[in-house]
């Protein structure tokens, strides 16, 4: 009875801490990168993602953090792989509802052995990058990030798209 109730938390912690937002993540493709078991990116942006990383110690926003995990074929769990992560961040811009243009803003690469890792879960093994785009003005834009996971051999591995919205300049 005390599994199915901490389950239960757990289950309704993920609901309501967003993992049932689109902005979480999975490739559907199903496309494994050559010489290597990855066949999936999963991503996870929780409400708490947003970072300022200006040691002057203005509360402004100038990146992100994430939860990742790169999905493998043997386990279907999150698995620790060499390779390299690439994070793409789209500016969009909307006329009535309609998306009237999508435009690279940022791109940031990082290799795997130098990301923070996780503590292994259920979900298996992970990482939690933070992205750092500096000086860019994204204030209270909407945009889009791209994740992709490109094994040492150069075949890539993309999560799906995440739309987000960047919280607006604090004064």
């Amino acid at each position: 009875m005390l599994r199915f109730v901490a389950s239960a938390c757990v289950g309704m912690c993920a609901i309501l801490s967003g993992c049932n937002d689109p902005a979480w993540s999975f490739d559907q493709s199903g496309s494994h990168a050559r010489g290597s078991d990855i066949y999936k990116v999963v991503c996870f942006y929780p409400p708490n993602m947003w970072r300022s990383f200006d040691e002057a110690g203005d509360r402004n926003i100038e990146g992100f953090t994430f939860i990742l995990y790169l999905i493998s074929s043997t386990s279907e769990r999150g698995a620790l792989a060499d390779g390299t992560i690439d994070v793409q961040i789209f500016t969009v811009d909307t006329v009535d509802g309609v998306q009237s243009s999508r435009v690279l803003a940022y791109e940031w690469s990082c290799p795997t052995t130098e990301l923070p890792e996780r503590n292994p879960t259920k979900l298996g093994h992970g990482y939690q990058p933070s992205v750092d785009w500096d000086t860019l003005d994204l204030f209270n834009r909407d945009i889009e990030v791209l994740v992709r996971y490109v094994a040492p051999d150069g075949s890539i591995v993309p999560s799906r798209t995440a739309s987000l919205k960047v919280p607006p300049r604090k004064l």
